[in-house]
């Protein structure tokens, strides 16, 4: 007999499977463009509404939910379309029948997303006699990664602070009256509806410099060293072209509200959402990478064939349908319709570029991101050094220390940190989870990774220390006998995910942290004079549980779905 679980996925599925025949009928790939407009519109205005609505900020989540998805299934349901690409000016009929499709895929993923919970052990499915399905949530609703959110995001705003204090130098404002006055200038209608609008070095060199600062604020911006290769071309190569989008996506947007100051007549919803050439616009991205990454030292040329492949990992078509096909996929920037023409999503551009990035690295070139991922530990352990190094005097470092006993080596340790003074010890796992987004599967399965893993080692370690002792730590260590007795303290550092080692860290007696909640704690364990050393950096990493144990999702009401024939609830225990 089938499980709730699995009868909710079936429903789930029969619903979605009565919506493809409309996209597969779809011969020129108008619900495409259509959808992708609205999501842009969409996003363009949520993004400046200084306080969106719980209503507003579901219903965009449904429609991202929902537009990803339906281009998974316009590009998958069809070997191609009649034309390369489409273009028309909004028509409210259009938009309401799209966006109806678009919010019945987005909640059709939304259980699926529900169902996911369930299989990760949070909250029940129930079938009811007439057929609806009733998921039942925890009274308290436990938001793990709150406190890694919050500290990054303190970060991020810092960083943002400080670049918006710069850009109020009298220099920068000088250039921003002349940035609109070109803006103004160079822009003009195109056809009746949409835009045109003419190049100018000053719009790329300032845009390219907004975009760049922006991609370096991005989790995962740093994942790999620029000299790096997938597929045959530089990791550098790949940045710089994604921040050639973003910029070209900054630029286009300033000259879309340009041109509705200029003529009234022109409406903003018609001129968001553009369409190019394929050939051209690699043409374009070749010649940018080139020209913007001739600044940095070591360098090397792009080459044509390179261009084509850098277009094919950022752009989705029906070459990676896989890539935006789960539920929290992250938008894509570029949707490929066609060997000659393509859509461009700004929300794509402005969501998680970073992101998308790499999910499309490690499914184009899987063993090539398996190869270079061994290269992170040695970039995490320089970091560290650097961070720990600057803040605290008298400690000393030493890497990949073997934990071994006579012909048996147990486990390695990346990173030893200690303080000579009073032989405080951190002994040190490095971890670099890849970035899931809202993905709940890939969150699972990496965080089931990322467990299971600092659990052996910690196992390891405490093996190894009882057997050999303080005088085999010391011998490993090369101290000499002069030094005092080892107060040793085991920590596992990941790059942007710690939460989930929470209940094995505190079963085990040890520390965790993620790259920010690392900076944050030696930030506030260094500050002052009365700072006490390593020791205040162990107490502000033992506060970690606790901080996050304070955070809860907020509590909903019951919450009910229809899609088709199928409904279903979500309601939080009393």
């Amino acid at each position: 007999m089938k499980s709730a679980i699995s009868n909710f996925f079936e429903a789930l599925n029969k619903e979605e499977a009565k919506l493809v025949p409309r996209l597969a009928g779809d011969r020129l790939g108008i619900q495409l463009r259509c959808a992708l407009s609205e999501l842009d519109w969409y996003h363009y205005n949520i993004t400046r509404t200084q306080k969106p609505t719980y209503e507003q900020q579901e219903h965009y989540y449904i429609l991202q939910l929902g537009v990803v998805r339906l281009i998974h299934l316009a590009l998958s349901s069809r070997p191609s379309f009649d034309a390369p690409v489409v273009s028309f000016p909004r028509s409210p009929e259009l938009s309401r029948a799209v966006l109806e499709l678009a919010s019945a895929l987005g909640m059709i993923q939304h259980g699926r997303r529900v169902a996911q919970y369930v299989a990760m052990g949070v909250g029940s499915i129930v079938e009811g006699e007439q057929g609806e399905f009733n998921v039942k949530l925890p009274e308290k609703l436990v938001n793990s990664s709150g406190h890694e959110k919050d500290v990054l995001e303190g970060f991020t705003f810092e960083s943002r602070r400080q670049f918006e204090h710069l850009m109020q130098a009298e220099p920068i404002r000088n250039l921003d009256v002349e940035v609109e006055e070109k803006l103004s200038a160079l822009v003009r209608p195109w056809g009746r509806y949409f835009i045109g609008y003419d190049a100018d070095p000053l719009l790329d060199d300032y845009f390219f410099g907004l975009a760049y600062q922006n991609i370096q604020l991005q989790e995962g911006f740093d994942s790999f060293h620029y000299a790096l290769k997938f597929g045959g071309v530089r990791y550098q190569h790949y940045v710089l072209a994604l921040t050639f989008l973003l910029s070209n996506y900054m630029r286009h947007e300033r000259f879309a509200e340009a041109l509705v100051r200029k003529d009234g007549s022109i409406r903003l919803e018609n001129v968001l959402t553009i369409t190019s050439d394929v050939e051209p616009f690699i043409a374009d991205l070749r010649e940018a990478v080139n020209c913007f990454g001739s600044v940095f030292e070591d360098f090397e040329e792009l080459g044509v064939d390179d261009a084509r492949t850098v277009f094919d990992v950022l752009s989705c078509g029906r070459h990676n349908l896989d890539l935006v096909s789960p539920p929290g996929a992250p938008i894509p920037l570029v949707v490929q319709c066609s060997d000659q023409g393509l859509i461009r999503c700004l929300a794509g551009a402005r969501s998680e570029p970073v992101r998308f990035l790499l999910e499309a690295l490690r499914y184009q070139f899987p063993k090539d991101y398996d190869r270079n991922q061994c290269s992170r530990e040695g970039s995490l352990q320089k970091a560290i050094k650097r961070i720990l190094g600057k803040a605290f005097n008298g400690i000393s470092f030493h890497e990949n220390i073997q934990a071994k006993v006579p012909e048996k080596l147990l486990t390695d340790i990346d990173l030893v940190v200690m303080e000579k003074a009073t032989g405080l010890v951190l002994l040190c796992q490095l971890k670099h989870q890849d970035l899931y987004g809202f993905n709940l599967h890939a969150e699972r399965t990496r965080g089931t990774r990322l467990v299971e893993q600092a659990h052996d080692w910690l196992v390891a370690v405490d093996s190894w220390l009882q057997k050999v002792g303080q005088q085999g730590l010391r011998s490993a260590l090369q101290l000499r006998n002069e030094h005092p007795p080892l107060l040793v303290y085991r920590l596992v550092i990941a790059k942007h995910f710690a939460h989930q080692l929470k209940e094995i860290a505190l079963h085990q007696k040890a520390l965790y942290a993620n790259w920010p909640q690392l900076l944050l704690a030696t930030e506030v364990a260094s500050r002052g004079a009365s700072s006490r050393g390593l020791i205040e950096l162990v107490d502000r990493l033992r506060e970690i549980p606790e901080l996050q144990s304070a955070y809860e999702h907020l509590p909903e009401g019951r919450t009910k779905w229809s899609v088709g024939d199928l409904t279903f609830s979500t309601f939080q225990s009393d």
